[in-house]
């Protein structure tokens, strides 16, 4: 339920925040995040999914099992994880010593078989960081990435 009313709850925000500021202050935003401006039609079916999704959200989920320590993730739990790690920019690079979107620090990128991709993470696209990162799950598990890996519910 957390990571539905993560994703659902972003984009209204958003819009709730976008549709708070002078027209031009929102296409500066958008401009400057690199957020394309939705058309009306896309701002409609916005509001009809919001709707639709609220209705959902209302029923009860069914009890589902963790995902195995060792099995890999569906993309969407790498997105989740990017946006905990790193705002979900794949390309960040704070000189912090953690690179991309999953924050590798280099010997793991480079150990994982990363520089078959690019020199540094921050360097790799989004797949290429993904397929990275399900090897180093595969061997480490999700203690790899603790405390989002925790906030997310993976461990």
């Amino acid at each position: 339920m957390k990571n539905i009313l993560q994703r659902a709850l972003v984009p209204m925000a958003l819009v709730l925040t976008l549709s708070a500021c002078a027209p031009n202050q929102a296409e500066a935003w958008l401009q400057l995040h690199g957020v394309a401006k939705p058309s009306p039609a896309q701002v409609e079916a916005f509001s009809d999914t919001a709707t639709s999704w609220w209705a959902e959200s209302l029923k009860p989920e069914p009890a589902v099992a963790p995902p195995s320590a060792l099995a890999p993730a569906p993309w969407v739990i790498w997105d989740d994880l990017a946006v905990c790690e790193s705002t979900y920019r794949w390309n960040i690079n704070t000189g912090n010593g953690f690179y991309g979107g999953l924050q590798f620090v280099q010997s793991t990128w480079k150990a994982f078989g990363g520089q078959q991709f690019a020199g540094y993470a921050h360097q790799a696209s989004r797949e290429q960081q993904i397929h990275v990162a399900i090897k180093v799950q595969a061997s480490q598990g999700w203690g790899a990435w603790p405390g989002c890996a925790r906030k997310l519910g993976l461990r």
